[in-house]
């Protein structure tokens, strides 16, 4: 039963991973909210095409292709 100012609220402000935008979030104290697990890893890169490179986690040898950020480019030698 909510009291005599109403039911309590909560306010989360976020902050992006990919592009550090915020983001605010209002809900009843009581709701579900989803939460991300991110996991930072270590990886080495293998090889460089074009705007992407893939990399090899450095634990489980996997490996995968991400785009590489324009911010990068200038970073990484081929």
């Amino acid at each position: 039963k909510p009291g005599k100012h109403g039911a309590a609220k909560i306010n989360v402000t976020a902050i992006s991973l990919v592009n550090d935008s915020k983001h605010t979030l209002m809900k009843p104290s009581d709701a579900d909210v989803e939460v991300p697990i991110v996991e930072r890893k270590r990886a080495q890169i293998v090889s460089v095409t074009g705007n992407t490179a893939q990399l090899m986690d450095l634990v489980s040898y996997e490996t995968f292709e991400v785009p590489i950020p324009d911010e990068m480019k200038n970073e990484i030698e081929a």
